[in-house]
């Protein structure tokens, strides 16, 4: 009498139930890997604006214009589009509108929208943030923007916001 020979292998019922866990957890890692990306994007928005605020500065200490202290020097300009502009001096009117097309000194685009000198609580079209000679803050326009006395600045990813002093 010979013995009925088992197969050995998987059956159908085996595999759907493997492949509904290995579904069931890739549906579960998107929101952790959409985290993640948003936080890179978030720490790579900081570091453009670190960079854009060096720029400005360095420019506001060579000053190229000669503006006086009671004038802006330099001018870091941030769009509605992610742009940051750095300008020698005040630039000229509409140049916000323009992503920051111009005589800039320097520009870069940001993985995220900027809003600098307020809040996260409100998102301009475009900020600006003036230096005099001697790399301080000054209150003027610029553009047609009034520009903040503060370095603050506020970057909003999909989930998480970023904000602190320059």
């Amino acid at each position: 009498m010979t013995q009925p020979r088992r197969q050995s292998g998987l059956t159908l019922m085996e595999l759907c139930a493997t492949l509904a866990l290995i579904s069931l957890l890739a549906l579960l890692s998107v929101p952790l890997a959409q985290g993640w990306s948003d936080a890179h994007k978030l720490a790579l928005g900081r570091s453009q604006l670190a960079r854009a605020y060096a720029q400005t500065q360095a420019a506001a200490l060579s000053n190229p214009q000669a503006a006086p202290p009671d004038q802006a020097a330099a001018v870091l300009m941030s769009s509605a589009e992610g742009q940051l502009c750095v300008f020698a001096g005040a630039p000229a009117s509409g140049t916000q509108g323009e992503r920051c097309h111009g005589a800039a000194l320097w520009r870069a685009a940001a993985p995220r929208p900027v809003t600098l000198g307020t809040s996260c609580l409100t998102t301009p079209a475009a900020q600006c943030l003036a230096l005099n000679n001697q790399g301080q803050p000054l209150a003027t326009q610029a553009a047609g923007v009034v520009c903040g006395t503060r370095p603050v600045y506020c970057i909003r990813g999909t989930q998480q916001e970023l904000s602190g002093d320059l």
